[in-house]
């Protein structure tokens, strides 16, 4: 049993207290402490007193380690009166006719080397040190008559008066009775046997108590809260568990709402039930475990930059689970010593709450198109900013827990008509036309200044067409744009890719009026005609490439 084993190691404290007080007087009566343990080591109690002890010393170690804290508070209890209810005071009165002047066995010790004069000391202290030692282990580890003590069979404790006992479970259940203010019932059944037993395994009263409100299962009848037939929580009584359901349903409340109706989602019935004592909850610990479930609440604090992917690596997570886990987290706006919940909280009753809730809503603005037929098809203009208005709506709202759930509208004012966005896009295609039978329509007019082919010491990939400057340039079919930007001597350029491995470019740009990714339809402006790059004079530069090769543009257009 636990407390026979802190017994045994109180013992082990009680005799090295002994000996360091003995080895603390010889000190003061300037008798080396090697000279005593010398003389102690060659007696003839020595080598088995010596193994007795280094085992009482390992006893205590393992005890201490399993329970350092309790073991700690319990052994310092122990020490100072385990010698005063032991009989070992009379092995250290033997060794001189003196009266002890009081009971501390220390002081006893104390007192008596102050009357031993000379030689004596010596052979006194070696045989207080002794005698201390086989007497704890003599009379501690000596059999005496006593009753076992058991709870369904099991052995838990010894006693001297088996009346102890009686006493002992009749004075805790009053004690219980008092407490819960009902009737209590012990399930286990408490039973006697007279036996022998080691002293120091003899537990007195107030020891005995301390088991029996460790062992004993005291059972009452108490309130469980069902939710859907399935017991969550047990209190006290139906008042506690009233007073917790309340507020539960304040707890869900919102200033917004004009409340019509507060329930629960789940059928909930309060039932008495018989149960262990220890399984009743305070209104605390029960509001607690509704509100948060069985599964373990996690948290993380936000810390200088976190963000809620980090944190969901951190915690092998998702963002999405986050997000979850705290519904009122708006975006991911995140600020330092923020709590973040890592798992999402099911409570085990969910409030649901019916009422109205009037809110201010914006209305988006409509987009207007109007086509300009003086505008290059491609490009468009705003005519009219856009300005969203404003509206006052009212809501029947299912909230669960405060989340809404579920909303019809009731009743819609507008506050502030939206204003209509009107776009005007350009109807103008741009058109070139030379009579030719091609595939691809011309994207400029004016004259050809540089043919496709061998030009001097270098070979000219596309065809020159003269132009202006901020000229329109159209697509010259329909494609998707797949580059735009500066490309060295190619100046501003714009690429299309028309599919089935056709690619035309368009260079020497003064301002690009398409992005890539862009659609655009053939004729669609895509640029302004100019003289970037490597150009002596404002023209397009147009290229014509099939599955990778160039062509002669001329080849293709119409």
């Amino acid at each position: 049993m636990r407390s026979n084993n802190i017994k045994i190691a109180a013992l082990f404290d009680v005799v090295k207290n002994g000996i360091n007080a003995t080895l603390k007087k010889l000190n003061s009566r300037k008798i080396p402490s090697s000279y005593t343990l010398k003389r102690f080591l060659h007696s003839n109690n020595a080598k088995t007193l010596k193994q007795k002890y280094l085992k009482l010393k390992k006893s205590r170690s393992v005890v201490v380690q399993n329970n350092p804290q309790e073991t700690t508070v319990l052994l310092e209890g122990m020490t100072k009166n385990r010698l005063l209810k032991s009989k070992l005071l009379l092995f250290i009165s033997g060794l001189k006719p003196t009266k002890f002047p009081t009971e501390n066995y220390l002081n006893n010790i104390a007192h008596f080397f102050t009357n031993i004069k000379g030689s004596n000391v010596k052979l006194a202290i070696i045989t207080v040190v002794v005698l201390m030692l086989g007497g704890v282990f003599s009379y501690e580890l000596s059999s005496v008559p006593a009753y076992a003590v058991f709870i369904d069979g099991k052995t838990i404790s010894y006693v001297s008066d088996k009346s102890d006992v009686q006493n002992i479970l009749s004075l805790i259940k009053k004690e219980k009775i008092a407490e819960w203010k009902r009737r209590v019932d012990i399930t286990q059944t408490v039973t006697f046997k007279s036996t022998q037993a080691k002293r120091y395994q003899v537990e007195d009263a107030e020891e005995l108590k301390k088991v029996f409100d460790q062992k004993l299962n005291f059972v009452a009848v108490a309130t469980a809260i069902e939710a859907d037939g399935e017991i969550i929580a047990v209190v006290n009584d139906a008042k506690v568990a009233e007073e917790i359901l309340q507020e539960l349903k304040s707890s869900s409340s919102d200033n917004e709402v004009k409340v019509e109706d507060v329930g629960f989602k789940e059928k909930i019935q309060m039932v008495n039930v018989p149960i262990s004592l220890r399984e009743v909850l305070s209104k605390d610990k029960a509001l607690q475990l509704i509100k948060e479930g069985k599964e373990e609440k996690k948290v993380h604090i936000v810390e200088e930059g976190d963000s809620l992917w980090t944190i969901a690596r951190k915690n092998d997570t998702h963002v999405e689970d986050l997000l979850k886990a705290n519904p009122s987290l708006k975006g991911e706006h995140l600020d330092i010593g923020q709590e973040l919940n890592l798992v999402a909280i099911e409570p085990l009753i969910n409030v649901q709450t019916t009422g109205e809730i009037t809110l201010e809503e914006t209305v988006p603005y409509k987009v207007v198109v109007e086509t300009n037929k003086n505008l290059w098809r491609g490009s468009q203009e705003v005519k009219t900013k856009g300005e969203n208005g404003l509206k006052e709506v009212t809501y029947k709202v299912v909230m669960i827990n405060s989340n809404i759930v579920s909303k019809e509208v009731l009743n819609e004012k507008v506050l502030k008509e939206a204003t209509d966005k009107v776009v005007v896009k350009g109807s103008r295609v741009v058109v070139a036309s030379r009579g030719g039978s091609g595939l691809l329509g011309w994207p400029i007019r004016g004259q050809i200044t540089s043919r496709f082919g061998k030009r001097g010491r270098e070979f000219h990939t596309g065809l020159d067409i003269n132009g202006t400057t901020g000229q329109p340039i159209g697509a010259a079919e329909a494609g998707k744009v797949t580059a735009t930007g500066w490309y060295g001597g190619y100046g501003r350029m714009v690429t299309i890719n028309h599919g089935n491995g056709l690619v035309t470019k368009y260079a020497h740009l003064s301002r690009i009026k398409v992005s890539v990714g862009q659609h655009v339809e053939r004729g669609d402006l895509i640029g302004l005609c100019g003289s970037t790059g490597r150009s002596t004079g404002s023209h397009l530069h147009f290229e014509v490439i099939i599955d990778g090769n160039f062509k002669n543009p001329l080849n293709y257009l119409k």
